[in-house]
């Protein structure tokens, strides 16, 4: 780890950094073998059953930390928890993809050593040691003892006071255990940021408003997210690395965006500041999904205003909500992984499968909405890790030494394989001319410059500078390169301004592409942690704040595009200025997140009353005397496979609610057994209700492509998290299935093709 950071220069560094590790490993030792010694009439099985469970958390903690460290940079930190915690199956297979057999090893020994460590009480020597410590009469044996004792904890005592490497990540020298147990502490940070007032420049909610004037021209929109490319592996800027043949091709007939950059180097929260041209929530969690939490200002809100029809595509599975997100940045549509046929197209990572799945149904979709303009996203998936492609794909060697980094360079040829499709099916349908096309980066990806891997943590040029390029015929003839430091915020007002439409009310925080570049822009970009790494950019200088440096790190990307040279100690008047720009990224920062859980709460607030909802379909039905489903609806009630199908349901609290519950929608087919469930989210927290009050849960389930036709049953019920079952529903007039869920209606599902013949 120490190397991989690059701050390995002789063996005791080792010693140096690790000597948290050891201090807690002797220490909890020592405790337990005083214990067993002590505590002699106590069960001794309990006390070293409890000490085995506490080696092998720690023991798999110490090797995740390790694993988490060569994948992202960072190790176990409070974030990967609570990441976990909402989507353990995904992370679960990250950590084992990177786990070697080194690793297995590790953690092996490790046990070893723990459970020798618990033999150690019913040795020989402990007691002759506890015979003349307690009964013996010999008193040099007993001041021998106690001085080895004395020495032992003057050892630790010397262990932890041994000088530590200053700049080293803060990841190495934690102990992960503790870090651990520090995930499942409430975090102060929120309510100590909810005395922060908001200045009106800091808002991102203020009411953006258009006009279709003279020069409004109704375009389609097609925004082609790239997933984890980062300029440096893109032929457009590095010439002759046929990586992106097509989109070097491209280019030469489009408009190059020089230097753009992300705000956040992960994916869910670069979609916000892409799509809605606002700053993400600038921790992990995922407020942004949360319904009805986003300002209505996004793409497909504003153009749906106009008459565009909206869709977004990925081949990732439902992975951080992903259907919530983008429903509340506006889509009318959402098809990932489960909504699109999967026979014939391979799994690429352990989130889903090949772009080339995504092709066929986006131009169904597209064909259906012919005569409306329509605005279309597609967010690729094979160069995110483990970076795949399918079997049949030409694999190259580029000469990288690292397996990884080769497979991930032919990942970004596949994706380049794919948009190329794409756009001859767009040329087909003669549509290549009166579309725009923005292609653009989501995030970088790294490969050890900067100790770093992966993302999430990559602040330097390596993560956060893409590529870019707007593609559009008709509207902007030839090729051309923007001037300037630009933010993935410019591409909403962007779109807007290619468009014809023209502000009447408000402002967006970036600035349209085709206009002069700002002098001196200003943006800043965070990690995905919990202002662990945090960047601000002041013209052609670039700030990054790691909490592992006391000062900063600072670059001049005009001349340096690689961040090698930091002009922290050369940088006289810059460095000067570190502590005002430090202090001005944290009200940033501060300020954003204050405003995320400003609209939380709003959202919370308003979708909750002391008085029901009509439903035009009513039950009442009582789930352990803690909440009572009171009326529901779906819409529509006939439809095809792969469609989606809107369900909402009322809520009652009747008791307060302690534990985690989950509100889910199941589809059946009872001649085959097939089931699918989603998540009814509901617009309030459960715990957050008080006895008496009302809300709703909804959701948008996206019926699978393959699902049977013929009729369907639609189930909900309330997961009990915890224990793994659905709680009982009691009531009259409403059939519960074996399970504990509640019967609301039929689904009729029928194919197109079969009504046409």
């Amino acid at each position: 780890m120490l190397k991989n950071s690059g701050s390995y220069t002789e063996f005791l560094d080792v010693f140096r950094v690790c000597g948290k590790d050891l201090l807690f490993i002797l220490l909890v030792s020592f405790l337990f073998i005083s214990f067993s010694v002590i505590f002699q009439k106590s069960p001794q099985r309990v006390l070293k059953i409890g000490f085995v469970i506490f080696a092998f958390f720690y023991s798999l903690s110490l090797i995740a930390q390790a694993v988490l460290f060569k994948k992202t940079g960072f190790g176990l930190t409070r974030e990967y928890i609570q990441n976990f915690l909402h989507n353990p199956g995904e992370d679960l297979k990250m950590v084992l993809s990177e786990a070697g057999w080194v690793y297995w090893f590790c953690l092996l020994c490790l046990l070893m050593l723990f459970i020798i460590l618990s033999k150690v009480p019913d040795s020989l020597w402990v007691k002759k040691l506890e015979y003349y410590l307690v009964r013996g009469s010999d008193r040099v044996a007993r001041r021998i003892i106690l001085i080895i004792i004395l020495v032992f904890f003057i050892s630790l005592e010397t262990l932890a006071l041994l000088p530590r490497l200053e700049a080293v990540h803060p990841a190495i020298k934690q102990v992960p255990f503790i870090e651990l147990i520090n995930g499942f502490r409430p975090d102060k940070k929120p309510k100590e940021c909810q005395k922060l007032e908001i200045l009106p420049e800091e808002r991102q909610d203020n009411p953006i408003n258009l006009m279709a004037g003279d020069e409004f021209r109704p375009f389609n929109v097609v925004l082609i997210i790239f997933e984890s490319l980062s300029w440096k592996y893109c032929d457009i800027y590095k010439p002759g690395l046929e990586t992106t043949p097509f989109l070097a091709e491209l280019a030469k007939k489009a408009l190059v965006i020089d230097r753009l950059y992300s705000v956040d180097p992960h994916t869910t929260k670069a979609l916000v500041p892409i799509i809605a041209g606002i700053y993400p929530f600038p921790e992990p969690a995922v407020l942004e999904a949360r319904p009805g939490i986003l300002p209505e200002k996004a793409l497909p809100h504003l153009l749906k205003r106009f008459g565009y029809r909206t869709a977004f595509f990925q081949t990732a599975n439902n992975y951080e909500d992903r259907p919530g997100l983008v429903f509340n940045l506006g889509y009318d549509l959402f098809r990932g992984l489960y909504h699109m046929p999967q026979e014939g197209f391979s799994y690429v990572n352990y989130f889903g499968r090949e772009e080339m799945m995504m092709l066929k149904p986006s131009l169904e979709w597209i064909d259906e909405v012919k005569g409306q303009p329509f605005f279309i996203t597609y967010l690729t998936l094979s160069t995110h890790h483990e970076y795949g492609y399918p079997p049949n794909f030409p694999v190259r060697d580029y000469g990288v030494n690292n397996e990884n980094h080769n497979r991930y360079l032919n990942a970004v040829r596949y994706t380049d394989g794919f948009i190329k499709n794409l756009f001859n099916a767009f040329e087909k349908r003669s549509l290549l001319n009166s579309t725009i096309f923005i292609i653009v980066g989501d995030h970088g990806e790294a490969f050890g410059e900067h100790g770093l891997s992966g993302h999430n943590y990559t602040l330097w040029e390596e993560g956060l500078r893409v590529p870019g390029i707007i593609y559009a015929p008709a509207i902007l003839p030839g090729a051309g390169r923007t001037e300037g430091f630009r933010s993935v915020l410019d591409i909403a007002p962007t779109v807007c301004d290619l468009l014809g439409l023209k502000l009447t009310e408000g402002e967006f925080i970036g600035r349209s592409l085709l206009s002069p570049p700002d002098e001196n822009p200003e943006f800043f970009y965070t990690g995905w942690s919990s202002s662990r790494i945090t960047g601000y950019r002041k013209g052609r200088y670039k700030f990054i704040f790691p909490v592992w440096t006391p000062g900063a790190e600072i670059y001049d990307n005009l001349v340096d595009e690689n961040d090698v040279r930091d002009m922290f100690e050369t940088g006289g008047r810059l460095k000067a200025e570190v502590n005002l720009y430090k202090e001005k990224t944290r009200r940033w920062w501060e300020a954003v997140a204050v405003q995320y859980r400003e609209w939380e709460q709003g959202s919370r607030s308003e979708f909750k009353s002391n008085q029901p909802e009509d439903y035009a379909k009513k039950i009442k039905a009582s789930i352990e005397d803690l909440i009572t489903i009171y009326g529901y609806g779906y819409f529509p009630e006939k439809t095809e496979p792969g469609r989606t199908v809107y369900v909402r349901v009322g809520i009652k609290c009747e008791n307060k609610v302690k534990r985690p519950l989950q509100f889910k929608a199941i589809l059946y087919f009872e001649e085959n057994g097939a089931r699918t469930e989603f998540n009814l989210v509901p617009r309030v927290p459960l715990e957050n209700l008080e006895p008496g009050e009302f809300t709703s849960a909804e959701t948008v389930i996206a019926v699978p492509a393959e699902w049977p036709l013929g009729l369907s049953r639609l189930y909900v019920g309330v997961l009990d998290e915890r224990r793994g079952h659905f709680l009982a529903a009691a009531g009259s007039g409403f059939e519960v299935s074996q399970e504990g869920t509640v019967y609301i209606g039929e689904l009729n599902l029928f194919s197109a093709e079969g009504d046409k013949k």
